[in-house]
């Protein structure tokens, strides 16, 4: 929650640290990112994953500035970011010069960097590079985003691995297979009752 303790709340609580300038918030399964009017990304909450880049805490109970696009050494400045998303266990950032970057869990291909590599450092999708992004959402262990070569242009993209979506469909067919005998058997029993009143 970013309220310093994990104790559980009830009723609304200002996070103190962060009273002004919030522009948005994102959360995850059990992460929150914040992004301030100035473009600077904070995260705190379960870090596992390093889907809040702590690499010295498995749980981050204040918000703590998560450098977007530098070297990593500190040599460059965060880069200005405009939205903010999470996933169950990974995170994502657009800057201002809609550069997506993604980190956390990755081991589905969630990440959409062509692996499936864990990290806790945020990394820029290339593949997406010089396209405008409409749209980003980040699921379980699945990411979509709807991108075009200009504003009006849009194309769906979805980074997960390929099991996923044919473990879904087979439990998504057998949903509608046990859904179909149960029609069928409510139908067959009305046309008995239907028969037998007759």
């Amino acid at each position: 929650l970013g309220l310093g303790d994990e104790e559980g709340r009830l009723t609304p609580e200002l996070v103190e640290t962060l009273a002004a300038g919030i522009v948005e918030v994102a959360c995850g399964a059990s992460h929150t990112l914040f992004l301030d009017s100035e473009g600077i990304v904070y995260g705190c909450g379960w870090n596992d994953y390093g889907q809040v880049c702590d690499p010295m805490s498995m749980g981050v109970l204040e918000p703590v500035e998560i450098p977007i696009g530098t070297d990593g050494r500190g040599d460059l400045p965060s880069k200005p970011c405009k939205m903010v998303q999470c996933g169950f266990g990974h995170s994502a950032a657009l800057t201002a010069n809609d550069e997506l970057y993604v980190w956390g869990f990755g081991e589905e291909g969630q990440l959409g960097l062509g692996n499936e590599t864990t990290t806790g450092r945020p990394t820029r999708i290339e593949a997406l590079d010089g396209l405008y992004l409409h749209s980003l959402s980040l699921g379980h262990v699945h990411s979509l985003t709807i991108v075009g070569k200009e504003r009006q242009s849009k194309s769906l993209y979805i980074a997960r691995k390929r099991r996923d979506e044919q473990l879904f469909a087979t439990r998504l067919q057998r949903v509608v297979r046990r859904w179909l005998c149960r029609q069928r058997t409510r139908k067959d029993a009305a046309d008995r009752r239907r028969e037998r009143d007759a």
